[in-house]
């Protein structure tokens, strides 16, 4: 169930009506079959292999209970990434074996096993693993099944996160409060991630997407305009997402970590990173960067941490070169950061708009490897910038579009950075602004041919 779908929001209003008329016992346990029902929506026979991965988490962690051994820990995280690992990169390698290698037999059996990517495999991956770890290292006292999988199963942010911790959400399960003001914010949040899913990200992809299907026929305007979109449509789409599930969640009485805070506003690659999926830049760090050494190592050693990190970060996202190039541009760009000194806050204003437009040239290459289906596309995309004699041309009016798009996607954030200066002013008037805000982006969406296009981050 895609959430800007009506058979979504039939579900969830179900799901909060019985959820605040039942006593606070058996809440998680409807939250519970609630998840399940939410995942089975898209498949049963992988429902069943999502619980049986949960099964067989919370079994090994009930061995670790009985005996903290390092060989039950790194069986369990074997078992869990191999999981992924076959779901998200046997295709791949088949057809580079079939194809590249001239081994037919590899692509016979791609044929044959039809595999396809479990909806949110690699987020609950992650969050399984973060939970065992965490439970190894003695930050989880008390294990209980139910708890363990309602974390892991919690509707809201299941598919594409936040990739939540257990401290961020465990101590909450069993006592669910709202303060005032809460049913309004979450509105309001779902409202907002609904306009920068729908109205906004959708409407670029739809304009966008012949452009990179087509990278050939690109100039150095459409080119803008095509990296331009994307960059803008990403940002839009997953932090929608963010903002539907964070609002849910808090109309269910539960606060769950922001993934986004004003990225496009960062004046360092550092920093962007610090405000770009979070939960996942965390993830990376507390389970990875520091188990290398973090900083506190050689500067030869720092790098090259750095570069490893964001390399399978990048290789998280996609099964193909495009992705480690990303993983790889991105290390580029931190490292050398750390190299001229340009990881720190900027000193003037000035400074800082400069430092700014840097990291968005930086972040638009990262993007094009991101978006391009091959490296093909990616030297197309190149290759456009240097026709330079269709830069005079005029820009066509959809062009023009992707463009306002685009600023109003900065905008968002900026408005995100201060928000401070009108969200109470939204709380107080909110019997008004609500109703008001959703009969017109209602009729917004009503005009729109499709509005209930996937989310771009399922795919991962």
């Amino acid at each position: 169930m895609l959430f800007n779908s009506v058979a979504f929001l039939i579900f969830f209003l179900i799901v909060h009506q019985v959820f605040w008329r039942i006593p606070n016992g058996p809440r998680k346990y409807w939250l519970l079959l609630a998840s399940i029902v939410f995942y089975g929506f898209w498949s049963v026979p992988f429902l069943f292999h999502f619980l049986g991965a949960v099964l067989i988490s919370y079994g090994f962690l009930l061995a670790l209970r009985r005996r903290r051994h390092p060989a039950i820990l790194a069986t369990i995280i074997a078992i869990l990434v191999g999981n992924l690992l076959f779901f998200k990169y046997t295709n791949s390698l088949l057809t580079i074996l079939g194809e590249e290698f001239g081994l037919p037999g590899a692509l016979l059996w791609k044929a044959e096993l039809g595999l396809i990517l479990p909806l949110a495999i690699s987020f609950y991956t992650f969050q399984i693993i973060a939970f065992i770890v965490d439970y190894w290292r003695g930050e989880i006292e008390e294990l209980n099944f139910v708890n363990f999988a309602v974390f892991i199963l919690f509707f809201p942010q299941l598919i594409a996160g936040p990739i939540m911790r257990h401290h961020e959400f465990l101590g909450q399960l069993d006592r669910p409060t709202q303060q005032p003001g809460d049913n309004a914010r979450g509105l309001y949040r779902i409202l907002l991630g609904t306009v920068k899913k729908v109205l906004i990200a959708d409407q670029i992809g739809a304009m966008i997407n012949p452009l990179w299907a087509n990278p050939g026929a690109l100039d150095p305007i459409s080119g803008t305009v095509a990296v331009l979109g994307f960059v803008a449509q990403i940002y839009c789409d997953f932090s929608g997402y963010t903002d539907m599930a964070r609002g849910m969640a808090l109309l269910l009485g539960y606060r769950i970590p922001e993934n986004f805070f004003a990225p496009y506003l960062a004046t360092s690659f550092t920093e962007l990173w610090r405000r770009w999926h979070v939960t996942l830049a965390t993830w990376l760090r507390d389970y990875l960067y520091f188990p290398l050494g973090g900083s506190r190592v050689s500067t030869g050693r720092l790098y090259l941490n750095i570069m490893i990190v964001m390399c399978l970060g990048g290789l998280w996202h996609g099964n193909s070169y495009n992705f480690f190039f990303w993983g790889f541009w991105s290390g580029l760009c931190l490292i050398g950061e750390k190299m001229l000194s340009l990881d720190g806050p900027a000193r003037t204003k000035a400074m800082a708009v400069v430092r700014n437009i840097g990291v968005m040239l930086a972040w638009c290459v990262g993007a094009v490897f991101f978006r391009a289906p091959d490296l093909t596309t990616v030297f197309s995309v190149a290759e456009a910038f240097t026709k330079v004699e269709a830069i005079g041309r005029s820009v066509g009016d959809q062009e023009k579009l992707v463009l306002q798009f685009y600023f109003i996607a900065i905008l968002l954030q900026v408005a995100r950075r201060y928000k401070k200066l009108y969200v109470d002013f939204l709380i107080k008037h909110s019997v008004i602004l609500l109703p008001l805000l959703t009969v017109l982006i209602y009729f917004m969406i009503a005009r729109i041919e499709n509005p209930t296009a996937e989310f771009y981050y399922f795919q991962f």
